[in-house]
């Protein structure tokens, strides 16, 4: 499936487009996996690139997750590709945009992937981030991304976004420390979650019941240890 992708690709490079079209049709149809399907579209909107045909092409591109939430990293890449095809026709503050979701796309990636276990895919997400989206062409992912790596102190609360981005990101460094076994950072990014938006949108809504499932109940516990206050054995009749 790989080499017929490929081949896709070299026959879009070429200008045979319709060749192209016709091994991604062929693709699709044989397999079912996300990365491929996605791979598959990003290559269809080069396609519609070519032919000139520009907003479908950024449709395709920006609604990749949509469509395939497994493939988050073609999600990051075909944000990017979006981000070019809409500076190319000088519509720069959607540029901007879509460049800010890729890079937050791909900040997140890696995030995901060491909570999942894979702390090499992670460091490979954060690293592209970096070479990527550098601060000059994107404010404060690159080095929100550096942060987290372990290269210094992480920047989370200086992100200059919407608060429902914000929260977001507390919410997932908040998970992302408390896997790292540092509860105490964790705690401070739920509390920064659950104060970001008080809308209780779904980052705010899950903080506030890990703040309030972490909390041990002691009334028991001090009841215990008052009703056995100042007993002393009896000395019998």
């Amino acid at each position: 499936m790989l080499a017929t992708h490929d081949l896709a690709q070299l026959y879009g490079a070429q200008g045979k487009r319709r060749e192209s079209a016709r091994l991604l049709a062929e693709l699709r149809k044989r397999t079912d996996w996300c990365s491929t399907l996605a791979r598959c579209d990003v290559q269809q909107a080069v396609n519609l690139r070519a032919d000139a045909r520009f907003q479908k092409a950024v449709n395709l591109l920006q609604t990749i997750a949509a469509r395939y939430p497994k493939a988050e990293r073609l999600d990051a890449f075909g944000q990017l590709q979006a981000a070019i095809i809409l500076c190319t026709l000088d519509r720069k503050h959607e540029s901007e945009q879509a460049l800010r979701l890729a890079a937050a796309n791909a900040v997140k990636v890696g995030i995901l992937l060491e909570l999942a276990g894979d702390a090499r895919g992670a460091r490979d997400a954060w690293a592209q981030a970096i070479r990527r989206f550098p601060c000059s062409r994107c404010c404060h992912y690159a080095s929100l991304a550096r942060s987290i790596m372990g290269a210094e102190a992480d920047k989370l609360e200086e992100m200059p976004y919407h608060p429902l981005t914000r929260s977001e990101f507390f919410y997932l460094g908040a998970l992302l420390y408390e896997a790292r076994a540092d509860p105490k950072r964790s705690r401070q990014l739920f509390r920064l979650c659950v104060k970001e938006d008080p809308t209780l949108n779904w980052p705010a809504y899950l903080a506030k019941k890990r703040l309030q499932g972490s909390r041990q109940p002691s009334s028991r516990r001090k009841g215990t240890k008052a009703n056995g206050a100042g007993r002393t054995p009896s000395a019998g009749p």
